[in-house]
Formats: C-alpha cells, sequence, structure tokens
C-alpha cells in the first residue's frame, strides 16, 4: 500500500487534504488488520467446535457400563486368616478322642483323694465320652467349623461392599479423558477470546467485571485441568476417551435379586448349626471310662491289681429345647430384618439416582439447544455474516460448559447407582442395568433416520462444510453419492474423511444393469471392491428387468443377479451392502436379496400405497429404507408429513430422501 507521504507529492494536493488522506489510510490499514485478525478468530471458532464435534457422543453400549461396575480391585482380606485361624483350631478338637493317660504318686502319709484305695500310687488310661471329651470336642470342632464358614461367607459381602467403595474411586478413570478434553477446548477458547475481552476493557468498551468474569473462567479451565492431569488414571485412561451410556437400573430386578440372594440365607441356616453345637458342647453329662494299676505298693504290678471301671455324672433335670427354639426363631427374624433393611437402604438411594436423571435431562436439552445455536451461528458466519462472531464465541463457550456440566451429572448419576449397588449387597449382574432415554430431541423430532442422495453437480456447488452444516440441520445422517464420469474422485474422498469425523456416513452408488450377465460379474466386483474400501459402505444400482432382452429371460437375469450379489457380499465379508429395488420385481426376489444385503432402498412416490406394503411384508422391516420423492411438496412441513405417514403406516425407521434439490429451493424460500 502506498505511504501518504508519496501519494500526497505524487497527487500534489494540499496540506489539509492530505491529512484526511492519512487518516483514511490509517482506517483501511486497520480494517485490514481487523478483517485478518477476525479471519484467524473465526478459523480459530471452526477449529475448536470442530473437535468438540469430534469428541465420543454418548454410548449405547450397556457392557460398557457394565465393566465399568464390575472392575477388579484388590483389597485386604483379613477375615480370610481368621477363618483360617478357626479351622486350625477345629482340627486340634477334632484330633482330642478324650483319651488321656493319668497317675498318682503318693507318700504314705499323703495317700488319701479321689479314687483312693489305699495304694501310693496308680497308672490310668481313660477316655472322656462327654463333657470334655470325644462328643463334646466333636461339637466344639463343629461349631469352630461352622464359625469359620460363617465369617467367609460374610467376608464375600463385604468383599462385594468394598469393592464398590473402591470402584467409586475408580470412576474417575472412565469420565477423566472426555473431561480433560472438554475442558482443554474450554480452555482454548477462553485464551482466544480473554485478549479481545482485555482490549475492549483497555479501550473503555466493557466495564471491569466483564473482564473479571472471562479471568475467572480462564483461571477455573487451568486450575481444573491441573487436579485431573494429576489423577493416578488419567496417562492411563487418556489412550481411549469415552462417554459411557446414560444408565438406569432395572429395579424390579435388582429387588427380586436381594430377596432372593442365598447368602443371608445360608449365613442363618449356618447360625442356627452353630446354636444347635454349641449348646450340645455345654452339656454338663460327664462319662469317663478307665483301666487303672495300682503301684508303689507290695505286689504292685500284678494282674489281679488292674481296675476296670467307670466314673459318671448324670444331673437329674428335665432338659429343654425351648431357648434353641428362641433363638432359630429370633435368627429367622434378624434374616428378614436384614433384607427388609438392604432394601429400604436400596431405595433410598435410588431416590438420588432419579434426581441426577432429572438433573440429566434437563442438561442434556440445554447442551442440544446451545450446540444448535453454535451450529446456526457458525453457519452463518461461514455465509459471509461475520458480525455474528462475538455471537459465535459466546453460543461456543455456552455449549463446552454445557458439555463440561453433562459428563459431570453423568459421572455423578455412576457414583449414585454404584452406591445403590453398595447398599444392595450383592454381586453386580449386566441384566441390573438399562439404557436411559434421552431421545426426546434427537434429530429435531423428526421421525426415523434419514438418508439423502447427492448427485455429482450438486456436490460440486458446494463447499464440504455448507453440506455438513446443511446434513445437521436436517437431521441427515447418511449421504447415498453416484459415482460417475464428471464426480470429482479427490474431492469426494476428502468428503467421505470429513463427513465420517462429523458422524456422517458416505454411501458410494455404483452399478450399471448389464453387470447382472455372468460376462459381467468379475468388472462388478473389482469395482464393488474399490468403492466399498474407501469407507466400508457400498450401494448398488442394478435393474436386471431392464436389460433389453430381460421378459425372455427374467427369472434367468435374477438368478445370475443373485449370484453376482453373493459373490459380492463373499468379498465384502463385514462390509454394508445395500441394493436398489423396484416394486415390480417378483416376490422371492425381495426375499432371496434380503438374505444376502444389510438394506434394500425401494422408490415409492406419493402416499401411502397398499401394494408397497405388501411388497415390504416380503423382508424383515430391518432390511428395508423407503426412497421418498420430495418433487411437489411446498415446504419442510409437507416434507416431513410424508414422512410421518410412511413411518405409521410401515413403522419403519430407515428413509432416503430424493430430492436435494428441491430441499435447497425450500431453504431458500423460509
Amino acid at each position: 500500500m502506498m505511504e501518504p507521504c508519496e501519494y500526497y507529492k505524487m497527487m500534489n494536493l494540499p496540506r489539509l487534504i492530505a491529512k484526511y488522506v492519512f487518516l483514511l489510510w490509517m482506517v483501511n490499514l486497520m480494517s485490514v488488520a481487523v478483517a485478518d485478525e477476525t479471519a484467524d478468530f473465526i478459523a480459530r471458532l471452526n477449529e475448536i467446535e470442530q473437535k468438540r464435534r469430534l469428541l465420543p457422543s454418548s454410548s449405547n453400549n450397556l457392557d460398557l457400563a457394565y465393566a465399568i461396575f464390575n472392575q477388579s480391585c484388590d483389597t485386604p482380606e483379613p477375615a480370610i486368616y481368621q477363618a483360617q485361624s478357626l479351622r486350625a483350631k477345629a482340627e486340634q478338637y477334632e484330633s482330642d478322642w478324650g483319651v488321656e493317660l493319668r497317675g498318682r504318686i503318693t507318700s504314705e502319709s499323703l495317700n488319701s483323694g479321689d479314687d483312693d484305695d489305699g495304694a501310693r500310687g496308680y497308672l490310668e488310661l481313660s477316655w472322656d465320652v462327654l463333657k470334655s471329651g470325644y462328643i463334646s470336642n466333636r461339637d466344639k470342632a463343629k461349631t469352630l467349623l461352622k464359625q469359620a464358614e460363617l465369617m467367609e461367607l460374610q467376608e464375600q459381602t463385604e468383599q462385594l461392599i468394598r469393592r464398590q467403595r473402591c470402584i467409586r474411586y475408580h470412576l474417575d478413570k472412565s469420565f477423566v479423558a472426555y473431561t480433560a478434553n472438554s475442558l482443554a477446548l474450554k480452555l482454548a477458547l477462553m485464551e482466544a477470546v480473554y485478549p479481545y475481552e482485555r482490549r475492549a476493557y483497555i479501550n473503555g468498551v466493557t466495564r471491569f467485571d466483564d473482564l473479571a468474569v472471562s479471568d475467572s473462567e480462564l483461571k477455573m479451565a487451568r486450575h481444573e485441568l491441573n487436579y485431573l492431569h494429576s489423577s493416578g488414571f488419567f496417562d492411563e485412561a487418556m489412550s481411549t476417551i469415552q462417554n459411557p451410556p446414560a444408565i438406569d437400573l432395572d429395579m424390579e430386578k435388582l429387588v427380586a435379586a436381594i430377596r432372593e440372594n442365598s447368602t443371608l440365607q445360608q449365613g442363618t441356616e449356618i447360625r442356627k448349626e452353630i446354636v444347635r453345637h454349641q449348646k450340645l458342647a455345654a452339656e454338663d453329662r460327664q462319662l469317663r471310662f478307665f483301666v487303672r494299676d495300682n503301684i508303689l505298693q507290695e505286689d504292685s504290678f500284678e494282674p489281679e491289681n488292674v481296675v476296670v471301671g467307670l466314673n459318671f455324672r448324670m444331673p437329674l433335670r428335665r432338659d429343654s429345647e425351648r431357648d434353641v427354639t428362641y433363638q432359630v426363631k429370633a435368627l429367622d427374624a434378624e434374616q428378614r430384618m436384614q433384607v427388609w433393611e438392604r432394601l429400604l437402604k436400596v431405595r433410598d438411594a435410588y431416590r438420588q439416582v432419579r434426581f441426577k436423571q432429572k438433573q440429566l435431562i434437563r442438561q442434556y436439552a440445554r447442551w442440544l439447544r446451545a450446540a444448535e445455536r453454535v451450529r446456526q451461528t457458525l453457519a452463518e458466519i461461514r455465509l459471509g455474516n461475520h458480525t455474528l462472531t462475538p455471537v459465535a464465541a459466546t453460543r461456543l463457550r455456552t455449549v463446552l460448559d454445557a458439555d463440561y456440566e453433562l459428563i459431570q451429572l453423568k459421572q455423578a448419576l455412576y457414583q449414585n447407582i454404584n452406591s445403590v449397588l453398595m447398599a444392595a449387597g450383592i454381586a453386580v449382574q449386566p441384566g441390573f442395568f438399562r439404557l436411559f432415554e434421552m431421545e426426546f430431541a434427537k434429530n429435531k423430532a423428526r421421525a426415523g433416520k434419514r438418508g439423502l442422495w447427492l448427485k455429482a453437480d450438486a456436490f460440486a456447488a458446494f463447499d464440504h462444510i455448507q453440506l455438513i452444516d446443511f446434513f445437521e440441520a436436517k437431521g441427515i445422517s447418511q449421504i447415498f453419492m453416484p459415482i460417475g464420469a464428471s464426480l470429482d474422485k479427490t474431492k469426494f474422498k476428502q468428503f467421505v474423511q470429513l463427513a465420517r469425523q462429523n458422524h456422517y456416513q458416505v454411501t458410494p452408488v455404483i452399478g450399471a444393469n448389464d453387470w447382472a450377465k455372468p460376462e459381467n460379474h468379475p468388472q462388478a466386483v473389482n469395482q464393488a471392491l474399490i468403492w466399498a474400501e474407501l469407507n466400508g459402505t457400498l450401494h448398488l444400482t442394478i435393474f436386471p428387468q431392464a436389460l433389453a432382452s430381460a421378459k425372455p429371460q427374467q427369472d434367468a437375469y435374477f438368478k445370475q443377479y443373485l449370484q453376482l450379489l453373493r459373490k459380492i457380499r463373499l468379498q465384502l465379508k463385514a462390509g454394508k451392502i445395500s441394493v436398489s429395488v423396484a416394486e415390480d420385481w417378483p416376490e422371492a426376489a425381495y426375499q432371496k436379496i434380503a438374505e444376502i444385503v444389510d438394506h434394500m432402498i425401494l422408490p415409492v412416490k406419493g402416499d401411502v400405497q397398499p401394494e408397497i406394503l405388501k411388497i415390504l411384508e416380503q423382508a424383515p422391516k430391518e432390511k428395508w429404507i423407503l426412497q421418498l420423492d420430495l418433487k411437489g411438496l411446498p415446504d419442510y412441513w409437507a416434507i416431513e408429513k410424508r414422512i410421518d405417514h410412511w413411518h405409521q403406516a410401515t413403522l419403519l425407521e430407515q428413509f432416503s430422501l430424493d430430492g436435494f434439490q428441491q430441499m435447497l429451493d425450500l431453504a431458500g424460500k423460509h
């Protein structure tokens, strides 16, 4: 750009005019700088939004939720060693048969005492049978074994509770990666916005409290990120960013499992056995057999001095089992009380789960609203309305805040559900979990899953981002792209990659009617492999009945067509294959084709037709995609009503719309 002084000399203008020329030059220079700065800022906003959209959406995999609550946690088990100690003591009692070797030696002056027969000493082999003997030791051993068994059983329950406590801590591992990435985007946005906020404050455009808000959000984002980075799970979790599903507990199954839990019943039965064996071991009846030989007397060791006898003590009273009966009844009542208390704790903890679910619904709605506003604003900016740049930054900050709060609420939901499982005190089962539905606003209340046919001329006329914006606005999730000579193959491959990043599926459409002939099968299979390799999906448009000689050889052509489909399926293996079919095909053809391919697309015109409904009966509903013609429809509401009519009449969930230009024209009118 020419310097003002040079311009002044060249034009030989008066100095006053030169002053205004200088001011205009400065304004122009500033506008260029501002324009460049704005373009860089918009690019930064688009980059942050693109990264936000690449964060994984909420999973629908219940196996992931089950794995989170079924993690292995190693915790100490002191009761196991205590049980082993009891078992060792029981072994001692079992090995003690009550057999003893007794003896006595006294002086002549001290020879009186129990069992005294005038001898100065004796040697005796005795066997105690009842109290403190064989039978009593057996009951004591059984008591100790049952106590060990009870301790091990109680340890199982305690181990389950300790593991749930451990999992509560480990829950961070499942959410830290997503949370950190979301906060990192918020930090990147605030670092980009803060210089503008500071400049506006310095220039007197805003007040200090506006700057303070931005400053606090910047500091809070850094503070929280520092905390997340210090997590012991951070490095491991960052390798796989996941967004676990929103879940609920099947309380009917959980309550039934608590009632049917055999652990409490087993514990009660073991306690009953302990009570019975303790009573038997405490019986004070005594019976002792002995063989004795007197010693230390003149005729010692003579056979006639050997004595065989018994000692017994039998209290004369009436024994009663009433105390044991009442203890057994008390144990049964205690078991019922434990079940009741568990159910009470579980239901009380589940109230917090329901509260978090309500918060999650509201936050999810807020997130959807914020994400839609960002999408609309950035789309308008890409169309040239740069005055909305500050609005876009504000709305992007709102959606990042909503995203962070949503993942925090989901983590809190998992913590509350873990509290319910901890109160239940039973092993976690996959059947306890179910998805918590939050699809009330998916695709902005549009019915079914939408696909769109996009031809080469329309594809060439628009930028990739503009197409993505359009698909997002209209709830399109799959794009069918006919492959022809006029299609820019390089641009198409770039578009496939971008669409995949934004969770859209682009399906190449290939085919020629004469591919049905056997001599053309190798070419058809080769083309199918080439295009399916790009995205793992493929759509074939082959109409055997359209061949010139089709009528006299219709059955033969259909058999050859089926052979071709089987060859392609054999080569593609896990690839997704869809085919176009027509309403005038033989009924048996639909059934056989459905066994080979993933989907069949049937073009229909106008409103619901009985003959179409009859065709749809020839294959499972999940195999069908209805291709709706949009010509002649006056507005988007008419399009939605047509889809709704077909949806209600067929209960199909998948549709493809043939009318991209029609939808564009309607967008221009509304």
